[in-house]
């Protein structure tokens, strides 16, 4: 092998020069691919929560895969592709349809977990996606965090109201059956108005010396 190199040293580093520009070449033209990422935290808190602990069951919800479920609808997927500027408004339908797929496809979710990088009870999501432009690939991501931190305050103020009512309900609930009990006592109060502490005391003892009257009759 060192003798053929000795012998043939002028083709090959003719050869090592000619694959070396090739690949520079074809790595010079290639056409580049840009990739935009965002992390964004899942947040788990239930509104309700914390108003009925230790009162009722609050049901438990992944809130990465609400959110990875959310951005991958078609509603959200046309709010990012318009707002990213990927559809317009006179654009054809068949146009606008091809696009929402290749976005929808081209978007990616992944659920994170601080302690499990690959996912699993994950508390964060991360969006990327790749586009040979970089622009297009910043204001797609940017247009998704946009819409996702859109929808989840929209969805927040959605629960906090449902909260409130529930609780507003339960509260008149409440204060319908306390003074529904508030009447009832006074109604048994103005009837049993002899009730009372002297003249129990008065039963008792008149009670008593009939008691010791029979006795006495006995004997």
């Amino acid at each position: 092998l060192l003798r053929e190199l000795v012998l043939h040293k002028t083709m090959i580093v003719v050869g090592f020069v000619v694959v070396s520009f090739s690949v520079l070449g074809a790595g010079f033209y290639w056409p580049k691919n840009y990739e935009a990422k965002a992390t964004l935290y899942a947040d788990e808190q239930n509104i309700i929560k914390p108003l009925l602990q230790s009162q009722a069951a609050v049901t438990s919800v992944d809130r990465a895969q609400e959110a990875k479920d959310m951005i991958q609808t078609r509603r959200m997927i046309e709010m990012i592709a318009r707002q990213s500027g990927l559809v317009k408004d006179d654009d054809p339908p068949q146009v606008v349809e091809n696009m929402l797929r290749y976005l929808q496809v081209a978007l990616v979710v992944e659920g994170l977990s601080p302690a499990n990088p690959m996912g699993g009870g994950a508390t964060y999501i991360r969006l990327s996606f790749s586009n040979p432009s970089q622009e297009v690939a910043f204001k797609v991501v940017s247009a998704a965090v946009d819409a996702f931190i859109k929808e989840t305050t929209e969805s927040k103020q959605r629960e906090s109201r449902s909260a409130y009512q529930f609780i507003n309900g339960q509260v008149a609930t409440y204060k319908q059956q306390l003074a529904d009990a508030e009447a009832r006592l006074k109604d048994f109060n103005a009837q049993n108005q002899d009730g009372n502490e002297q003249t129990v005391n008065q039963s008792i003892s008149a009670l008593q010396g009939e008691i010791q009257q029979l006795k006495l009759d006995i004997d």
